[in-house]
């Protein structure tokens, strides 16, 4: 049976164009919004089980969402929410973000990759290797 990476063909329903697509609605509906990667799965094999996104916005709404990270674990559920609320995404087009179970997001400030190490420190204990993992992972839009 075919595989990529770890995961079945049948477990594959999220593809990079449409990761892509999310991509573009995230900065159509907020102003927020400076910018969009992708990471994990799609961005490596260009088909994954979900999508995973970080939005790039400035550091007060970055220091908005750590606040909501507190120390303890947020399922992505709730995690969209917060994040619908920090970026002001239009109040239709939030809706259908907070429903996506197929999409995870986190954010992030514009200076990330100089910051690893802080941002690190500043996010719960079980994400500890979130930020490697967008570091070594993450594309930007294919030309």
């Amino acid at each position: 049976m075919l595989q990529v990476g770890n995961m079945a063909p049948s477990t594959l329903n999220c593809t990079y164009n449409a990761a892509w697509g999310v991509a573009e609605d995230i900065k159509k509906y907020s102003s927020h919004v400076i910018d969009v990667i992708i990471f994990g799965s799609v961005a490596r094999d260009l088909i994954g089980n979900d999508i995973d996104i970080v939005i790039i916005v400035d550091e007060v709404d970055f220091q908005k969402f750590v606040k909501t990270l507190g120390n303890g674990f947020i399922d992505s559920t709730d995690r969209r929410f917060d994040v619908a609320e920090i970026a002001q995404f239009d109040e239709g087009y939030a809706t259908s973000f907070i429903r996506n179970k197929s999409l995870d997001v986190w954010l992030l400030p514009t200076d990330w990759k100089g910051r690893i190490d802080e941002i690190r420190a500043l996010l719960p204990k079980h994400h500890d290797g979130l930020l490697l993992n967008i570091h070594n992972n993450f594309r930007q839009p294919l030309a």
